[in-house]
């Protein structure tokens, strides 16, 4: 099955700033989380995440290499994480559940990881 990059997907809708982005894709965060610090400039790096904790799926641990690379955790909840990063929002940003955090422009990529 076809795939692209985070960034080729942020890209293509033209986006030069992402304020949060909830990631569940299985247990592919680490590889899609590498790839996307690896390519984009810091400009566009995500400013909260919120995705699955997954750690048994993962090739290699993605929550410590966000905080390497500036995010903090600051909230876990049943299966999911919440990170921001260093200058960020914060993660709750006033929100009343993780489902607001998600409700503003979703991206809905048609195609597979």
């Amino acid at each position: 099955m076809p795939s692209r990059s985070l960034l080729s997907l942020l890209r293509s809708q033209g986006l030069s700033r992402v304020d949060a982005l909830k990631l569940d894709v299985t247990g592919a965060e680490d590889i899609i989380l590498a790839a996307f610090l690896n390519d984009a400039p810091q400009a566009l790096w995500l400013r909260v995440i919120i995705m699955e904790n997954t750690p048994q799926r993962w090739q290699w641990d993605c929550v410590a290499m966000l905080e390497d690379h500036g995010w903090r955790v600051v909230q876990e909840a049943r299966m999911n994480v919440f990170l921001e990063r260093e200058g960020g929002t914060t993660a709750t940003c006033g929100m009343k559940s993780a489902r607001d955090a998600t409700k503003q422009t979703r991206l809905e990529p048609t195609v597979g990881v």
